[in-house]
């Protein structure tokens, strides 16, 4: 059903293809928002996604792509009212001594630097629309992980980002925000590499299972209270999205 929050808006939320991104992709869409999605072009083939949605070849970790992926979303709609930073990746859980620094500088390029450019690219049409950008993080990001460094200080960067970038475009009107999700059972989370990982993704909950399918509603529930009008109040939210739907509220 259309909500006259989300009814004629045009976001641009990256990573689609899966969990978290493509389960806000649909709600966004059901609401009436028109939305630009994107993948890396070797990732999964675009999802069946219902008229308004656009679908863009995009790797995050490359600039000039997600410079493109902008573009291409002002040309098919001409403005753009919300970003949501949602791809991201996380490695074999594992110790320091076994990471490279190539490895966490190519992590830091989808994570953080990938999020950063969009912000630059998205905020010159965001200040028009008085818009909003909301980063998908993760509670380990506050929390620490086994064998996560890379990932862990990855996440918690975004969220000085995010707090940074609020302060500076509360004077233009943007909100920006962080929802914190737990653990959510992906594609790439419950592959070969997180089955044999020695802490699983599934670990980081006391009842011993991540989150999956629906659960990946909860997330976009937040992400929905940041983008509407209810929040206009706040300058900076980070919200902790549990599996079980909870969502505890931290920020300034």
């Amino acid at each position: 059903m259309a909500s006259p929050e989300l009814y004629g808006r045009v976001a641009i939320i990256t990573g689609t293809t899966r969990g978290i991104g493509l389960a806000t992709a649909k709600a966004f869409l059901r609401e009436g928002a028109r939305v630009v999605g994107c993948a890396p072009a070797a990732d999964d083939v675009p999802p069946s996604l219902p008229e308004g949605y656009v679908h863009h070849a995009c790797d995050v970790s490359n600039p000039q792509q997600v410079e493109d992926l902008v573009a291409v979303t002002v040309g098919a709609f001409g403005r753009i009212d919300c970003l949501v930073n949602n791809a991201g990746v996380h490695p074999l859980q594992r110790p320091i001594d076994d990471f490279e620094v190539a490895e966490f500088n190519a992590l830091l390029a989808t994570n953080l630097i990938g999020p950063f450019v969009a912000c630059k690219a998205a905020l010159p049409l965001l200040r028009k629309s008085r818009g909003t950008i909301v980063n998908v993080g993760s509670t380990v990001g506050l929390y620490g992980q086994d064998g996560s460094v890379t990932y862990v200080a990855s996440k918690a960067a975004l969220s000085g980002l995010t707090k940074a970038l609020a302060i500076d475009e509360a004077r233009h009107g943007v909100r920006v925000n962080c929802v914190c999700p737990g653990a959510i059972l992906t594609p790439s989370a419950t592959g070969e590499a997180a089955r044999d990982s020695e802490v699983g993704v599934a670990g980081a909950h006391g009842h011993g299972r991540g989150g999956g399918g629906d659960d990946s509603l909860p997330g976009f529930s937040a992400i929905r209270f940041h983008h509407g009008a209810g929040h206009r109040h706040r300058r900076w939210h980070r919200a902790r999205v549990r599996r079980e739907g909870r969502i505890p509220s931290t920020g300034a």
